[in-house]
C-alpha cells in the first residue's frame, strides 16, 4: 500500500514557571494566537488567555533516513511555561517502508539536540517575558503520521496492514504478537466518515482532509507529559532535599537557618501546585466532546493517571515533611523562650541574693 502525507515531529521542553505571552509577542515581534477548535462552541475570554502563542522559525533541512526536515519549525509557547517544536518530514513511500522511519524517529538524537538549541536560543530572546527562566533537561517528543486525502482507511484495514500500522505505532521492525497489534490499535476515535485518529505511545496516525485540531490536541498533550516529567523528576529533586533537612543534626538552638528553609520549602510546594494546576487548566480549551474524547485517549495512551497519581503523593509527602520541619521549629523555639524565661529567672535570683553594696 502506498502512502503519502507529512511526518510531523513535537518536542516539548519546559522553559521556566510561566510565559507573558503578550511580552513574548512583543519581544519576539512575530506570532499570533491560535485560532479557534473548528470543533469547538466560541470561547469565553479567560478560554482565549489559554491559547498558546503560534511562530514559525527558519531552519535548515535535517536528513533523517530518507527523509529531509522542512526549511522550518512551528513553535508553541504556552503560558505555564512549556513550549512545543514542531518538525515536519513530507513522505511518500509505502507503508511497510514506513516502519523504519517510525523506528529512526524514536529519541532521535539529532532532532532532540536541535531542538533543544533552538530551546536554549529562543529562552534567550524571551528575556523577562519568562518567570524563573530555566532551560529544563525533561524532555518529550511525539510523532504523527498525517496521511494526505485520500489516505488509507485505517477502520477497515486488515490483516498484514493492520500488523504494518502496528508496527508504524510502536517504532518497532521485528513482527509483532497479535495481541501486541490489538492493543497498538487500540487507541482509534474518529469524527467524520474520512476521519480517523490512531493514538499510541510513541506515535499517531492521522487521515482526513482537516485534522489541525486533532494535531493541536495530540501537541497538547505532548506538552502536558512534558510538564509532567518536568514537574516528578523536580518534586523528586525536593524530596531528597527535604529528607536531608529532615534527617540532619542540628544545634539545640540551630533556628535562623529552618526558617529560611521552611519558607524556601514551603514556596516550593505553592508553585509546584500552581504549575500542576495551570497546565490542568489548558485542557479547557478542549471545550468540545470530541476533542475531549480525543484527549481522553491521549491521556490513557500516555499514562497521565498514573503521573497524577506519582506527583500528588509526592506533593503530600512534602507537605508531611513541611509539617514535621514546621512542628520541630515551634518546638525548638518554645523550648529556647523555656530556657530563656529560667535564665532571667535565675539572674534575678541572683541579683536578689547578692550583697547589697553599701549595707
Amino acid at each position: 500500500m502506498q502512502v503519502r502525507g507529512t511526518t510531523h515531529v513535537f518536542v516539548a521542553f519546559d522553559l521556566g514557571f510561566e510565559i507573558d505571552l503578550a511580552r513574548a509577542a512583543a519581544r519576539l515581534g512575530t506570532g499570533t494566537r491560535a485560532s479557534a477548535f473548528r470543533h469547538k462552541a466560541p470561547r469565553d475570554e479567560a478560554a482565549a488567555r489559554r491559547l498558546p502563542l503560534r511562530f514559525a522559525l527558519p531552519a535548515s533541512e535535517l536528513v533523517l533516513g530518507r527523509a529531509r526536515t522542512a526549511p522550518e519549525i512551528a513553535v508553541a509557547l504556552y503560558s505555564f511555561g512549556a513550549a512545543s517544536f514542531a518538525y515536519r518530514l513530507p513522505f511518500a513511500c509505502g507503508l511497510e517502508e514506513l516502519v523504519p522511519q517510525s523506528e529512526l524517529l524514536y529519541e532521535n538524537a539529532t532532532l532532540l539536540e536541535d531542538a533543544r538549541g533552538r530551546a536554549r536560543e529562543l529562552l534567550a530572546r524571551l528575556g523577562e517575558a519568562v518567570r524563573d527562566a530555566e532551560l529544563a533537561e525533561a524532555v518529550e517528543d511525539y510523532v504523527v503520521h498525517r496521511f494526505d486525502p485520500p489516505g488509507p482507511r485505517l477502520a477497515d484495514l486488515e490483516g498484514d496492514e493492520r500488523e504494518r500500522l502496528a508496527r508504524v505505532l510502536r517504532a518497532e521492525r521485528g513482527a509483532l504478537s497479535l495481541h501486541e497489534v490489538e492493543n497498538a490499535l487500540e487507541g482509534l476515535i474518529s469524527y467524520g466518515p474520512d476521519e480517523v485518529v490512531l493514538v499510541d505511545w510513541f506515535a499517531a496516525l492521522l487521515s482526513g482532509a482537516d485534522v489541525q485540531d486533532e494535531l493541536a490536541v495530540l501537541e497538547l498533550a505532548t506538552v502536558e507529559l512534558c510538564e509532567l516529567r518536568f514537574l516528578d523528576e523536580r518534586l523528586e529533586q525536593r524530596l531528597d532535599e527535604a529528607y536531608g533537612l529532615l534527617a540532619r543534626a542540628r544545634g539545640r538552638f540551630g533556628l535562623a537557618g529552618r526558617s529560611a528553609e521552611l519558607a524556601r520549602l514551603g514556596r516550593f510546594q505553592a508553585d509546584s501546585a500552581i504549575l500542576h494546576e495551570n497546565f490542568d487548566n489548558a485542557l479547557k480549551l478542549l471545550g468540545d466532546d470530541y476533542l475531549a474524547r480525543l484527549y481522553e485517549v491521549c491521556s490513557e495512551r500516555f499514562h497521565f493517571a498514573a503521573w497524577d497519581t506519582a506527583i500528588e503523593r509526592k506533593l503530600a509527602t512534602l507537605e508531611s515533611i513541611y509539617s514535621k520541619l514546621s512542628d520541630d521549629s515551634a518546638r525548638r523555639r518554645a523550648e529556647l523562650l523555656e530556657w530563656i524565661i529560667i535564665a532571667l529567672f535565675l539572674v534575678d535570683i541572683l541579683l536578689y541574693l547578692l550583697p547589697k553594696g553599701g549595707a
